[in-house]
């Protein structure tokens, strides 16, 4: 499968429901990574929210199978000892099963930093589980390095 077979777009209300599946399929993933989240149902996105806003971008990815992958950044006011303004905070990297190591990640990436450069940012920045080596690793490939760790202790 070559990248001409996908198509790349900004995310809109039709697409809510299969976001909304797209999330449940983040959030099962992480929840190995993450001890303090919640049990039972959750959701961490305001996906109306990420549709509508001037400052983020939502986009998806859709094949002949439909919708394969997500990803969005949002512009953020950065606090007065970083450089720059602003930077982009990057969030729902989702790829379905099928299509991951096909380079949709990579396509969903690109967009986001030309969007995030033609609005003036210099930076961008994501979170990711540190036990998530598969998302490390394709993330430091694509330029990123570790910056911070959160860490955590349940009382």
């Amino acid at each position: 499968m070559s990248n001409s077979n996908l198509t790349i777009r900004p995310a809109t209300i039709d697409d809510v429901v299969e976001l909304r599946s797209f999330e449940q399929e983040v959030i099962r993933a992480e929840r190995p990574f993450a001890q303090d989240l919640a049990d039972g149902p959750i959701r961490y996105y305001d996906i109306e929210s990420l549709i509508s806003s001037d400052d983020c971008l939502l986009l998806v990815v859709e094949s002949i199978d439909g919708l394969v992958g997500s990803g969005y950044a949002r512009i953020e006011v950065n606090k007065p000892h970083f450089k720059g303004d602003f930077f982009a905070y990057l969030g729902f990297m989702f790829v379905t099963q099928g299509y991951r190591g096909k380079g949709v990640n990579g396509l969903v990436l690109k967009a986001l930093k030309e969007w995030s450069k033609s609005k003036g940012v210099r930076f961008l920045k994501l979170d990711v589980y540190q036990g998530n080596t598969a998302a490390v690793k394709a993330y430091a490939k694509a330029g990123f390095t570790a910056n911070l760790v959160e860490m955590v202790s349940e009382l």
